[in-house]
């Protein structure tokens, strides 16, 4: 076994404890400095940088399941402030964020089977785009699928379940169409196991997303960045016609107003030129406190007038977080034009 997959199992094993420059050679037998710089060019990325990761991941994972306050462990950070800000500065996200919902895909165990999936697949990506962006953007850009699970067979094959979401999106195809789809299916989106259930309520829907872990690891690793137009942010209701995914118990204030715009734009009610204009709307809708304005001739969409007040007004880097949560959960998903 080398030097990297030594220290790779021993973080596995000890995330809790502190691992430093002595801590790898002590396991390696070689010095710290040849250790990193052969970790970089077999990974990709720096030691410090995955260790961090991969400890906040381990942790992350503790969290989903702990039942107590008492019993979480924050070592080897030295209090859950610190434990926070780090979890915010590496994922882009909050930890409560990503503890609530198990499908995010922090960072995976080099040389597991899902990394190595990923690193195949996100080199591919950039030798097509070259800029990491443009990567991310084509991926944000593929559309979800949703399927109906037979009450007989509630997780079809793999080759069953392509077959059914090309002919129920696409109908017939020519062969060399068939696989063209089918390539895009099988390297970019979750299937089998990795079944991405939006509906908690109606078991026999289903939602295909495309694999979360290409998308973080192309803003983690790669410094990809989001760039869309508001006209150009769908919501995955537009694909399913599913009332439930807007309202979710677990969805926040802010994104479920989020979610109610981006949707009454799918639906042609209401049509935003620009952030600003979003802002605009959502800032209205996610206030606490709200005055409905006592006129039989407004309806519902209308906007509300803000009580000073007791309001929490958005910020806009507050809705630009929100947008790019959705976007990474899936829930929202880009439509270019």
């Amino acid at each position: 076994m080398n030097a990297i997959s030594l220290v790779l199992d021993y973080i596995e094993e000890h995330y809790h404890d502190e691992i430093n420059e002595k801590t790898v050679e002590y396991v390696t037998g070689c010095t710290f400095e040849e250790f990193a710089k052969k970790f970089k060019e077999k990974t990709g990325v720096t030691f410090s940088t995955y260790l961090v990761r991969r400890q906040l991941t381990r942790i992350n994972d503790e969290l989903c399941n702990i039942t107590c306050e008492k019993d979480l462990n924050c070592s080897p950070f030295q209090s859950w402030e610190e434990l926070s800000t780090l979890f915010k500065s590496e994922f882009k996200i909050p930890i409560d964020t990503a503890t609530k919902n198990e499908h995010f895909i922090l960072q995976e165990k080099i040389g597991s089977k899902e990394w190595n999936m990923c690193d195949l697949v996100i080199r591919d990506l950039l030798n097509r785009f070259e800029c990491p962006s443009k990567a991310l953007r084509y991926l944000l850009s593929l559309q979800p699928y949703y399927f109906e699970v037979d009450s007989e067979v509630i997780q079809p094959s793999r080759s069953n379940l392509i077959s059914s979401i090309v002919k129920k999106v696409h109908g017939e195809l020519s062969l060399s169409e068939f696989r063209k789809i089918v390539t895009i299916l099988e390297n970019y989106y979750m299937l089998e196991s990795d079944y991405y259930s939006k509906h908690s309520i109606d078991v026999s829907k289903r939602y295909i997303l495309v694999f979360r872990g290409l998308i973080n690891k192309l803003v983690w690793e790669y410094g990809a960045g989001f760039d869309y137009e508001v006209n150009e942010l769908k919501t995955l209701w537009s694909v399913s016609h599913d009332k439930e995914l807007i309202s979710h118990k677990w969805h926040s204030n802010l994104s479920q107003s989020v979610m109610e715009a981006i949707k009454q734009q799918d639906l042609g009610n209401i049509s935003f030129a620009n952030i600003d204009e979003l802002f605009g709307w959502v800032d209205v809708y996610f206030s606490k406190q709200k005055k409905r304005i006592n006129n039989q001739n407004f309806n519902k969409f209308t906007r509300y007038k803000l009580i000073e007040e007791g309001c929490k007004n958005l910020e806009e880097e507050d809705l630009t977080t929100m947008i790019n949560t959705l976007l990474v959960q899936g829930l929202l998903f880009l439509q270019l034009r």
